[in-house]
């Protein structure tokens, strides 16, 4: 679990956190509130990232299990450590908010991280501008609690509030985006990763709401517990037969690709070993004959097979990856665009081949699209990291409705084709038309 710099993180800021609360309470001797909330608070901490983690593969839920688990209990312990032993110029006074914020932070780029690039940029900055401004709201809040120690001051209340809106504010734009930017043959598996999402986002900011300045009572625990209960009830309920849904429609996706997969190979090795080589042969006994237009007419018809074979079953996309199969596809479909349609790559890295295999498939539907209904110039990205893979094909057209239905006028079936193969290898897919003209498609899948 902790192979992931946010897990590692999120270790770290529970292991200090555990430590100070161990310390606080220690110091109180027998005060069993103090007791109780740090017991509950870290078998709560085991028993949350334990129960997360158990969730589905490559779900927000088994994804982020650590980082939630760490951003819900942190405000527990920076509690116990507030009340038993947060006295005015303590230098362990600060700590419980910078821990908190650095929690909710780690957690809020966390869903800040699932959203599309467009989105991905701003909102992570607002996590970081949030997680921030409340840790140095809570540091200079004077001594937290106002002169009588009866209620929170106003730069503690704003320092709270920042602290719920560092993961409920991705969480909630996470969950929407997410369930608005899936296909409608997908909306089961978008309504469970939609919820969750949300879940994730929310349920620290309960925590914080409820338990910061709740001067230890065990009692703030409550509503926490009563959400989480709710959650439970919900997921058992209602969301595992969504999740049941979209694991059986995932399955029928999959044997799907792979089936078309399997048929083009066997096609391409049937052309190739076959009608190929005939054709071949063909054109060296016309050579013989003297028949040079019969012969330069079944090399014409051999060239278009070995097109038709690379468009099945590319070899250099297997061997040197898929940006050297981009380029091969970019100058093929160059000579049919009757303009320019150019590659920008910069794939030092080569990620896993069933990645590579979506984003050439990926390429070949949207150049195609690009070709037929748009028009030149054509642009290709291609970038690859350590850290994941995007590619984008970008036309001067008019654009077109990528919301449409397939089954009407026209279908869109080579935009379900695009979706499934994103949803494969759990990637993001946008498919966009500009308002000054032109499509653009673009997918990214970032490392598990």
């Amino acid at each position: 679990m902790l192979d992931r710099p946010a897990n590692r993180v999120s270790a770290m800021i529970a292991l200090v956190a555990g430590a100070l609360a161990f310390v606080a309470v220690l110091d109180q001797g027998l005060n069993w509130p103090g007791w109780l909330m740090l017991g509950g608070a870290l078998s709560m901490l085991a028993v949350g990232a334990w129960w997360l983690a158990r969730q589905r593969p490559r779900t927000p839920f088994h994804d982020m299990a650590l980082p939630a688990a760490v951003a819900t209990v942190t405000p527990i312990l920076a509690e116990s450590v507030t009340v038993y032993r947060g006295l005015p110029g303590d230098v362990l006074a600060p700590l419980p908010v910078v821990l908190m914020a650095a929690a909710a932070g780690t957690l809020g780029v966390c869903l800040a991280e699932t959203l599309p690039v467009r989105y991905r940029t701003p909102t992570t900055l607002a996590v970081l501008a949030l997680a921030t401004g409340a840790a140095a709201l809570g540091i200079i809040s004077p001594l937290i609690f106002d002169p009588m120690g009866m209620a929170p001051t106003a730069l503690s209340v704003l320092a709270t509030l920042a602290l719920a809106a560092t993961t409920a504010v991705p969480g909630l734009l996470a969950s929407v985006v997410w369930h608005g930017s899936q296909p409608s043959e997908g909306r089961s598996a978008s309504v469970v990763s939609s919820l969750e999402l949300g879940v994730l986002g929310l349920t620290p900011a309960i925590a914080v709401l409820t338990l910061w300045n709740s001067f230890g009572s065990p009692r703030a625990v409550v509503p926490l517990v009563a959400w989480i209960l709710v959650v439970l009830a919900a997921q058992y309920f209602a969301v595992r037969p969504l999740a049941r849904t979209a694991s059986v429609a995932t399955t029928q996706r999959d044997i799907v690709v792979a089936a078309m997969e399997a048929e083009r190979s066997r096609i391409a090795a049937d052309i190739h070993d076959d009608a190929l080589q005939e054709l071949t042969l063909l054109g060296w006994r016309l050579d013989a004959a003297g028949d040079r237009d019969g012969a330069a007419t079944a090399r014409e018809v051999a060239d278009r097979l070995r097109a038709i074979c690379g468009d099945l079953r590319l070899p250099i996309l297997d061997d040197l990856g898929a940006g050297p199969a981009l380029e091969w596809l970019v100058e093929r479909i160059g000579r049919l665009a009757g303009g320019e349609v150019r590659l920008e790559r910069s794939d030092g890295v080569r990620p896993p081949a069933d990645v590579e295999l979506a984003f050439f498939r990926v390429a070949q539907e949207a150049l195609s699209n690009a070709v037929r209904h748009g028009r030149p110039p054509i642009v290709v990205r291609y970038w690859t990291s350590p850290s994941g893979a995007s590619l984008s094909i970008d036309d001067s057209g008019g654009g077109f409705d990528a919301s449409r239905p397939v089954d009407t006028e026209g279908g869109h079936f080579g935009l379900l084709n695009m979706r499934q193969r994103a949803e494969q290898i759990g990637a993001l897919i946008d498919i966009r038309r500009w308002p000054t003209g032109g499509t653009q498609v673009a997918l990214e899948w970032r490392v598990q």
